[in-house]
């Protein structure tokens, strides 16, 4: 049976690298654990439709799915989105709505601090997680202190 040997696309590999670093640089562990969710395999990848986000945050929240969001369902307010991937779906309903998607990169940049309300979607079932009463794709509101892996 062969090891693991986790992703293997250079462009995921340096995205992981580079969210690791601002993770340490800035302080703010919201960036190691959505580079930890993104080394894992791309069926353990997180997967969420856009009517979970709809249901789950409200206007002009920002986002991160550390996988991919696809196109079911409809986004009802403006919000900022970041992910991984997006569906062609995904991508024309939340244009049309008005919603912005911006890069991993990019809002790791924007957002120094990850003090802004940042809605992390998450399963309950990641090991070590203390927040097992969470559907799937629950939202996580970030804490203040930021002390959480």
């Amino acid at each position: 049976m062969a090891g693991r040997t986790g992703p293997s696309n250079p462009i995921l590999l340096r995205l992981i690298m580079e969210l690791k670093k601002r993770s340490r640089e800035q302080n703010a562990n919201i960036w190691r654990r959505v580079a930890n969710d993104l080394e894992k395999s791309t069926r353990q990848r997180r997967i969420v439709n856009l009517s979970s986000i709809s249901r789950y945050t409200k206007a002009n929240e920002i986002v991160v799915v550390p996988g991919k969001v696809l196109g079911a369902g409809d986004l009802q307010h403006k919000i900022t989105i970041s992910a991984f991937q997006f569906s062609n779906g995904a991508k024309e309903k939340i244009e049309k709505v008005g919603a912005k998607i911006v890069p991993l990169l990019e809002l790791s940049k924007e957002n120094t601090s990850g003090e802004p309300s940042i809605v992390f979607l998450s399963t309950a079932t990641d090991e070590g997680d203390e927040r097992e009463g969470i559907k799937m794709f629950a939202p996580v509101l970030l804490p203040q202190d930021r002390t959480w892996a």
